[in-house]
């Protein structure tokens, strides 16, 4: 194990095995247990093995929002055992399925990566062909191409939601694009987040423009059939942030692209399905109950009081985190995003295009967040890649021969 993971050569394919059997396998039972499953003993096993190296790494790295949400996290576990979130036993399922695989895969892959950073962009390229794959299948989908449905039908064995939810003669306004995921929501969080590093190849060389055109471009494309709004919006703005950072010529292509697809696209009876939905009433009706709602469960919260009433969620990063934690877990959550910004705003400045690129997909994870039920607090493993990649690059000048100096440091 040791000379496999000094070998930067090698980690990316632990990491895409990893990424893989987290996301788009999860679904996918052996028996008992899933890929997902397998994954987070194999990482937590590694993690306990190497304990020491892990506070190296910790006490060394800026790493101060991974203790924000660690503090959440158990925080939010501990009200589980006393309120019974999501219906089960002590809030069981909370912590297995959503805290616990999320903070033993960001330990690991701090570690790993810690250790071994001339591997990350390797990892961002096999992100980068991820992403394309994903947004081809997702384009198949929408255009009721069968093999797009067919890979679909294979990557989860409860079908029973999804299937409520298909209509594939009408995909365009009903939301089923689910790509490599089991739902649209989870696919349009990965294409708005995940997008964003097509902006790494902006600059390297010019046949990478190419790199750069095709991931924008098949992005768009697969963000339209997912028909998730809100990741569509957050992706335009991410876009038009990076490249006005990067290259401000570039902003007025996306301002023009934005421009044609609200405006021109109206004109000539373009059919942009919920995308030029702005105004939900549903949303609305959702923020009307949780104002109703919290200033009896000020302190501790009860998201299973809040669905057992109103049936779902007020599908926001910061209300759902006071239904699961209280007035203190919305705090601390406050605190985390507060401090990704400001860690962005201050090592933006110094730090290379990289860690830009990265706390921009981050944020747009964040964003997404604002009008869904998912999210960091909810330990969505979704994001851990690039929130990590983001963390390690925010202090990779004060580090730059960290991988010769820690040899004996970090015992692999």
């Amino acid at each position: 194990m040791k000379k496999i993971l000094n070998n930067s050569a090698t980690i990316p394919f632990i990491f895409l095995l990893i990424f893989i059997s987290m996301e788009f396998l999860g679904g996918l039972y052996v028996s008992f247990l899933s890929f997902r499953h397998v994954a987070v003993v194999c990482m937590f096993l590694y993690v306990i093995r190497h304990f020491k190296s892990l506070i190296v790494v910790m006490k060394r790295e800026s790493l101060f929002s991974f203790y924000i949400l660690f503090s959440y996290y158990l925080y939010v576990s501990l009200l589980g055992v006393f309120n019974g979130l999501y219906y089960d036993n002590f809030g069981v399922t909370l912590i297995l399925a959503r805290f616990l695989p999320f903070t033993i895969c960001f330990l690991f892959m701090t570690i790993v990566y810690a250790h071994r950073r001339d591997s990350i962009d390797m990892c961002t390229n096999i992100l980068y062909l991820v992403l394309i794959v994903d947004s081809i299948i997702t384009i198949m989908q929408g255009l009721n191409i069968d093999i797009g449905w067919q890979i679909r039908a294979l990557l989860s064995s409860d079908n029973t939601a999804w299937e409520l939810m298909e209509n594939r003669d009408d995909s365009v306004g009903c939301s089923i694009v689910s790509g490599l995921f089991v739902y649209s929501v989870e696919n349009g969080y990965f294409l708005a987040s995940y997008g964003c590093i097509v902006f790494l190849f902006l600059h390297k060389q010019r046949k990478s423009y190419i790199l750069f055109i095709l991931g924008a471009l098949l992005t768009f494309m697969a963000l339209f059939f997912t028909q998730q709004r809100m990741a569509m919006y957050v992706y335009i703005a991410s876009c038009v942030i990076l490249s006005f950072y990067l290259d401000r010529k570039l902003s007025i292509l996306f301002f023009t692209f934005y421009f044609v697809i609200n405006f021109v696209g109206n004109d000539i009876a373009f059919d942009v399905g919920r995308l030029e939905n702005y105004y939900d009433n549903n949303r609305v009706m959702m923020l009307g109950n949780f104002f109703s709602f919290f200033p009896e469960h000020l302190f501790l919260g009860d998201r299973t009081i809040y669905v057992a009433t109103y049936g779902i969620t007020p599908h926001s990063f910061f209300l759902e985190s006071f239904l699961l934690g209280g007035i203190f877990g919305m705090l601390m959550m406050i605190a985390f995003f507060v401090y990704i910004v400001c860690l962005v705003f201050v090592k933006g400045r110094s730090c290379t295009n990289a860690f830009v690129i990265y706390a921009v997909s981050v944020i747009s994870f964040i964003m997404v967040s604002m009008t869904h039920s998912s999210g960091f607090h909810t330990g969505f493993t979704i994001i851990i890649p690039l929130y990590v990649f983001m963390l390690l690059t925010s202090s990779a000048k004060k580090h730059v021969n960290c991988i010769t100096n820690d040899q004996n440091s970090l015992s692999y």
